[in-house]
């Protein structure tokens, strides 16, 4: 009887690019709620273009983000779904010769 690896695969989920995720949204999110307090105190600093070509390009940047989080997301949900089909698939060939010998014998 061949002895196959039988030791659960090590799965590894990328938390690190959801923190930074949550992080680079909250900022945004947190300027775009104080912009009405922000907008009357200091009106100098949002009337200018540098202020706004930043804030939008810190969206698109925002939103680049989420998509490369879900599409990483996506391939690791992937990989990890066929490394635990064939452990899976190498545990039920090792079980079902155990029980051929099983009976042979």
């Amino acid at each position: 009887m061949t002895n196959p690896d039988l030791t659960p695969p090590n799965i590894r989920r990328g938390v690190l690019r959801w923190i930074g995720l949550f992080l680079n949204g909250s900022i945004l999110a947190g300027i775009a709620f104080a912009y009405p307090q922000l907008s009357t105190a200091s009106p100098a600093l949002f009337t200018g273009n540098t202020a706004w070509l930043i804030l939008t390009a810190w969206g698109i940047f925002l939103i680049i983000h989420v998509v490369v989080v879900c599409l990483l997301e996506l391939r690791e949900n992937n990989i990890i779904g066929r490394k635990q089909r064939a452990y899976e698939r190498a545990l039920g060939d090792y079980n079902r010769q155990k029980i051929k010998q099983r009976l042979e014998a």
